[in-house]
């Protein structure tokens, strides 16, 4: 079953520095990356994979940082024919701010996060709760996983962890072949084409084993968390 993945802008904050994005990287090297909802289509049936930050005025006050959506996210998600009410499921890489926000907006989808992510959440000091009310609201919805899996034909997760305790990756057939959603483990190709793991991770040797998993297999595509690329091409063939 092949899907066809859509990135969808779903804003951006900044200052991001190098050594969040790269092992060794300087922190004095700062800039902007873009916060991303994927859109996994097959037919009618519609999944997201993460779902960006919530309220930019109120992120940027608690982050300390500029956090910057120029149109109201249903907007954003209707210029890429997402009906909302018919996103059947969500699958979360992981659970920081900037990835699992706006879950009320899908009232209607199954929640997929990995157990280990979910048990780590529950830990306010590295968990902000007012990022995850929504979340903690929608529990009913959630299943949790635990390890490698495919809950739904033609999408399976990887559990990587490395940059949070839970982190998961996420595969999906398509047309080109299988492509690959890393969340946090590869926030831009440099991670991949230089082999450096990411800067920000609770366990870098974990963080390492990911992209050492990613290189062994035959991707067709991998979308970078906090890469800027056009929505409409994929520049991450390789």
């Amino acid at each position: 079953m092949a899907y066809q993945i859509t990135p969808i802008t779903a804003g951006e904050f900044g200052m991001v520095r190098d050594d969040i994005k790269y092992r060794g990287g300087s922190p004095q090297i700062t800039g902007y990356v873009p916060s991303y909802i994927y859109l996994l289509q097959q037919g009618k049936d519609q999944y997201l994979v993460d779902t960006s930050f919530i309220d930019p005025a109120f992120c940027a006050r608690q982050m300390q940082l500029e956090v910057i959506r120029n149109k109201p996210l249903p907007q954003v998600l209707e210029h890429h024919g997402v009906i909302p009410d018919m996103v059947r499921g969500i699958f979360f890489t992981h659970l920081h701010w900037d990835h699992a926000g706006n879950i009320s907006q899908f009232p209607n989808a199954v929640l997929y996060c990995q157990k280990r992510e979910y048990e780590a959440a529950l830990d306010p000091d590295a968990y902000p709760p007012q990022f995850l009310t929504e979340f903690r609201e929608a529990l009913p919805r959630l299943i949790l996983l635990e390890g490698d899996q495919e809950p739904v034909p033609g999408i399976r997760v990887h559990l990587c962890k490395g940059h949070t305790p839970g982190s998961q990756m996420i595969e999906t057939d398509t047309v080109q072949g299988p492509a690959l959603i890393p969340g946090d483990v590869v926030m831009t190709m440099k991670n991949i084409t230089r082999n450096i793991p990411v800067g920000l991770a609770v366990n870098p040797e974990d963080a390492a084993k990911a992209l050492g998993y990613i290189n062994s297999r035959a991707y067709s595509a991998v979308y970078p968390s906090h890469e800027y690329y056009k929505p409409e091409v994929t520049p991450c063939h390789y």
